[in-house]
């Protein structure tokens, strides 16, 4: 695809388009077939686009059970500090409060952090649980 067909696609102006696709050809996850294109993605950036997905998926089936965590008395910020410990590998036994909500979150944290370590943040769970705790705080 050229840059036009691909600003045109997105909704995004050219220049971020380009200046995207000049970064991912840099990083080698795409390249430029010509001077001015069409570009294709490359090997290393299927993958990376595989392991996206797939994190994305784990997040999705995590989230349910997060939810119930928050149902059950945690909040995000708990939960994050949960994962962050998980994920630093340096998960200590500690006194929870709300011991059920503690093991909901413990029993999906090996996928929480095998789906950050296919390139889903922190940032973008939060974001979907905090969402979750606005909508049940107004219901």
């Amino acid at each position: 695809m050229k840059v036009t067909d691909l600003a045109r696609a997105t909704g995004l102006p050219y220049v971020s388009v380009s200046v995207t696709l000049m970064k991912l050809v840099g990083e080698g996850y795409a390249v430029e077939d010509g001077p001015r294109g069409p570009y294709r993605i490359t090997a290393k950036g299927k993958e990376a686009l595989r392991r996206r997905i797939e994190g994305e998926r784990i997040v999705k089936e995590v989230i349910p059970k997060l939810k119930k965590a928050i149902d059950l008395g945690l909040t995000t910020r708990s939960i994050r500090w949960m994962v962050k410990t998980a994920t630093k590998r340096a998960v200590k036994a500690t006194k929870a409060k709300k011991p059920e909500a503690k093991r909901v979150v413990e029993s999906v944290l090996d996928k929480v952090v095998e789906a950050i370590r296919l390139g889903v943040t922190l940032a973008e769970m939060e974001r979907e649980l905090r969402r979750y705790e606005l909508e049940r705080s107004n219901a």
